[in-house]
């Protein structure tokens, strides 16, 4: 049985305090693009988990600061990191990990560029 890894793309549009799980399973998160479309910054925390509690969850990749209406690209061809237990997305208008005040509806887009083992 060979095993094989597969590029895929899962996003979400509306990422925001709750956050939001977009990929379930193991993998490599290899990149991530996160848009922001408000006139302030945001802040992005990525976790390897399918539940996310503020101030409390492991933050794997992050905060990241997100410019006002811009859109920036985050990657490394090696991988950021290997995940086990899904990718989730949390954006804030604060950089703190206890931080919960939302953003903006629809204003933090993230996609996660991840690679997925195929047995």
């Amino acid at each position: 049985m060979t095993t094989e890894r597969v590029c895929a793309i899962a996003r979400d549009n509306d990422v925001d305090t709750g956050g939001k799980v977009t990929v379930t399973g193991k993998g490599v998160l290899v990149g991530v693009t996160v848009t922001n479309l408000s006139a302030s910054v945001i802040y992005v925390r990525i976790y390897d988990s399918a539940v996310i509690t503020d101030g409390t969850s492991t933050i794997v990749y992050g905060p990241l600061a997100i410019a006002p209406t811009s859109t920036q690209i985050f990657g490394a061809p090696q991988g950021l990191f290997t995940y086990q237990n899904g990718l989730s997305a949390r954006a804030t208008t604060v950089g703190t990990d206890a931080d919960a005040t939302d953003v903006g509806a629809s204003e933090c887009m993230v996609h996660f560029h991840h690679q997925i083992a195929v047995v």
